[in-house]
């Protein structure tokens, strides 16, 4: 039966984490399945871990999406910040604004 938690991020596009881990074995399956980028938000207590892990999606991050990525992560404020062609991992993200980022960042990241 699934869970309340993957329910809410198959709505939302992303997945919130409990326990401080990144990977989702039945969140990675999901996003795989519909070749969607894989989004966690790992909550701590003032900050937040945010992952995208393109890898389910068969492709890299174009320029253009990279570029705006970057943006929109320093925009938060962002430092502690690991970006590659495939994945992409920030994790002091202030607790506040880590959702409203992944939700960004799905929309962005999705493609028809």
């Amino acid at each position: 039966m699934e869970s309340a938690r993957l329910r809410t991020a198959r709505e939302a596009g992303y997945l919130v984490t409990k326990g401080g881990t990144l990977h989702n074995p039945e969140w990675w399956g999901y996003c795989s399945k519909l070749k969607l980028p894989y989004v966690v938000v790992v909550p701590r207590r003032e900050y937040a871990t945010v992952r995208v892990d393109m890898l389910p999606t068969g492709r890299d991050l174009s320029e253009g999406e990279y570029k705006e990525v970057v943006g929109m992560l320093i925009d938060s404020g962002a430092y502690d910040t690991v970006i590659g062609p495939e994945s992409l991992a920030s994790g002091d993200i202030p607790i506040e604004q880590a959702g409203d980022l992944a939700a960004a960042l799905v929309r962005i990241l999705h493609k028809p």
